[in-house]
């Protein structure tokens, strides 16, 4: 792992989610109700599925001891505005059950994700942040995300990569 190593529950295991598994994670991020009225939920796991299988989305879970997925990550690609072959990658949705919060599993699904970033030598790692959802601010902030400027009822968050890659 490669920021603050923090002691987190070794029964827990981060996996990447393949196209052809799509179907094992859907059930859970239906339930996680993190997709917005803008499309309906049938829309958002079709787009979803259409970007996973076209490599423009990575998809992270957290399973438990017994293989059920407990938590997971959607990363987006997202055009680099200043370069028409880079890109980098937006965090859309972070999700972890109820029950399992409060174990550092977002902690651990962001480090992969940062990992992920790095391997892909992007320049920025971004996401979005709710003002009133403190305790994922306070996430964000440690593993040295910058708040960037407030959108709408949202904080713009951006994580250099670039600068994190070079500094090791």
């Amino acid at each position: 792992m490669y920021y603050l190593n923090q002691s987190v529950n070794s029964s827990f295991s981060i996996v990447e989610i393949k196209p052809g598994q799509f179907n094992s994670i859907e059930g859970l991020i239906r339930k996680s109700q993190l997709i917005d009225d803008l499309l309906s939920i049938n829309q958002a796991i079709g787009f979803i599925k259409n970007k996973l299988d076209r490599n423009k989305v990575k998809i992270f879970a957290c399973q438990n001891e017994v293989n059920d997925y407990i938590a997971f990550v959607i990363l987006v690609a997202k055009i680099n505005p200043y370069s028409f072959v880079k890109y980098n990658w937006h965090v859309s949705y972070l999700y972890v059950k109820n029950e399992f919060r409060r174990q550092k599993i977002a902690y651990r699904l962001m480090e992969k994700t940062i990992e992920y970033a790095c391997f892909t030598n992007v320049e920025f790692l971004s996401l979005n942040a709710g003002v009133d959802n403190l305790s994922a601010q306070n996430l964000y902030q440690s593993l040295y995300f910058e708040r960037k400027y407030f959108l709408a009822n949202y904080y713009y968050y951006e994580l250099n990569i670039s600068d994190l890659i070079k500094s090791r």
